[in-house]
């Protein structure tokens, strides 16, 4: 493998530019002065003296000044103007600087992060309350299931909105330049993909397979100093060190979601009341807190959890399992089948009509949680009482809890069930975007966002999750990695003994030999289903 580094003759668009601006500001001075009268020969002796200069190179003097300035106050702010040609985190040459352009292009291009853009943009309540977690930055894949199916128990539609919003903005338009590439990419077949996607995809360099050995030797015969006419370093058989295990996840990085607007209970006024059973009751706070107390470790991720993203914990929680709460009304009555859980916010998923298997429900432990990390629920964690199901997306869980009815109706199956679509896959796709929902995922750590620097030859500690919704057959079985856009893969199993209700967290040691940007993956696979629809990827700078 050649090493990776600047390319010998490197792109000097932006240098171009500014020659080219200060000759076209000298020639604009020499034309005004070439059309502005010709003095006398013969001077009379009442003639105001010569004017030394014209006013016009002072006016264009003047706007370059404040184009200036303007430019500096939007590089300052973070904002990347498109026609100043950077290659971002990729190696330096004329193809990532000056036809690529990927340092001006992504979301993250103008919003270091889109959590301080976004957090008091609507006048509604969003479904995320809490900015990312775990040192990342949040960026489109955290945004974009969420946002991208245009149906209820989602966010808006954002195809048509997005794209509104940047064209009819003047700054973006005329003081950025900013257009439709500044967020889209064409891929082989002609069609646009999204800038953050597309540019963790081996078409980012150059070819519809770059990583390929073919393509590389092709690319290296024509003298290329880097393995891909993009900048980026592919290295086979990803070499590793892997450790697992299910430890919690801190408190502060656990994101908060919800579905309505957050209410407001106490503990000393609320009742939980119970129907359906052989003894109806209605229990307080603190009757609930003298039942058998169940502790256990579970994943508590978002159904709408991106590829790669922040909205995932394995959270340690206490309560009465839903068993334990049947027990103490002295068991449910002779054709009881379904659970219809009653919230202060009214939320069910997917609709208050609906309910939920009493078996299934049953079979996964569901409890209703009334501690945290060893401390009381907060508000927005659902206090005084919600109910969970592990195994199964937070989504279909119900907070502030208030009632459970226990009934005939048929139950609908696991929460994740529901989620009908495949993520499964035999093999990944190239990186992309999921409508379908989080049912198998991974993501990084460490690196939290792309473009952090290490050292080659330097052992660094990578770090990240994995986890599959565990309902019926499905479970973790592997874990994999990829340096070559997945060309070859390091496959790891995950131990017999882990807790399939749990996150897996990893821990990877990785020695890059050489310099250059390298394009890391990381899939779960489950061996009943399938591997992880798209990988999670991170650009990694080694120097």
């Amino acid at each position: 493998m050649r090493k990776a580094q600047e390319a010998r003759r490197p792109w000097s668009a932006r240098r171009f530019a500014t020659v080219a601006l200060a000759g076209v500001m000298v020639a604009s001075v020499v034309a005004l002065a070439a059309c502005s009268p010709a003095p006398s020969n013969s001077v009379s002796k009442d003639a105001p003296e010569p004017v030394a200069s014209v006013e016009e190179p002072a006016a264009v003097s003047d706007d370059a000044a404040a184009a200036d300035d303007t430019a500096s106050k939007l590089e300052s702010m973070g904002y990347s103007n498109f026609l100043n040609n950077d290659s971002g985190d990729y190696a330096t040459n004329f193809y990532t600087e000056g036809f690529v352009n990927a340092g001006n292009r992504g979301c993250n291009a103008c919003h270091d992060d889109l959590w301080e853009t976004i957090k008091d943009l609507s006048p509604i309540q969003h479904l995320a309350s809490s900015k990312p977690g775990y040192g990342q930055k949040a960026d489109w894949t955290d945004c974009s299931f969420c946002h991208s199916g245009g149906a209820a128990l989602g966010g808006v539609w954002l195809r048509d909105p997005i794209h509104i919003a940047h064209l009819s903005n003047e700054m973006f338009v005329k003081e950025l330049n900013g257009n439709c590439f500044s967020c889209h990419a064409l891929d082989g077949e002609g069609n646009y993909q999204i800038w953050d996607y597309y540019k963790h995809s081996d078409q980012m360099g150059g070819y519809k397979q770059a990583g390929a050995d073919g393509t590389m030797g092709w690319v290296a015969g024509r003298t290329w100093e880097t393995d891909t006419i993009g900048g980026v370093t592919v290295a086979r058989d990803m070499a590793m060190d892997v450790k697992m295990d299910q430890e919690p996840s801190a408190r502060e990085d656990m994101y908060q979601a919800s579905n309505y607007v957050i209410p407001e209970l106490d503990a000393a006024d609320w009742t939980l009341t119970i129907t359906g059973t052989n003894n109806d009751r209605t229990f307080t706070y603190e009757d609930l807190k003298a039942l058998p107390q169940t502790e256990m470790t579970i994943a508590m991720m978002c159904g709408a959890n991106g590829v790669g993203s922040y909205q995932i914990g394995n959270v340690v929680v206490k309560g009465v399992l839903l068993k334990d709460l049947i027990e103490a009304c002295g068991g449910v009555q002779d054709g009881i089948i379904s659970v219809g859980p009653n919230a202060a916010d009214g939320w069910r998923f997917p609709s208050p009509m609906l309910t939920y298997d009493l078996q299934s429900m049953l079979d996964q432990n569901a409890i209703l949680m009334m501690e945290r990390w060893g401390e009381p629920l907060t508000v927005e964690e659902g206090f005084p009482v919600a109910l969970a199901t592990p195994g199964t997306p937070a989504g279909g869980w119900s907070k502030w809890l208030t009632g459970i009815d226990f009934s005939e109706q048929q139950g609908l199956p696991d929460t994740g069930a529901m989620f009908t679509t495949p993520e499964y896959i035999e093999t990944p796709s190239a990186p992309g975007a999921t409508s379908y929902g989080s049912m198998i995922n991974s993501g990084w750590f460490n690196p939290a966002n792309d473009g952090e620097v290490f050292k080659a030859g330097q052992p660094i500690e990578l770090e990240g999750y994995a986890y599959v919704w565990a309902f019926g057959d499905r479970k973790l079985d592997q874990i994999a990695f990829s340096s070559d856009y997945g060309t070859t893969w390091t496959v790891v199993d995950v131990p017999d003994d882990f807790d399939p209700v749990q996150w897996t967290h990893w821990t990877a040691t990785w020695t890059p030999d050489e310099p250059g940007t390298y394009e890391l993956y990381v899939c779960a696979v489950s061996e009943a289903k399938g591997w992880q629809q798209y990988p999670s990827a991170i650009t990694v700078v080694v120097e």
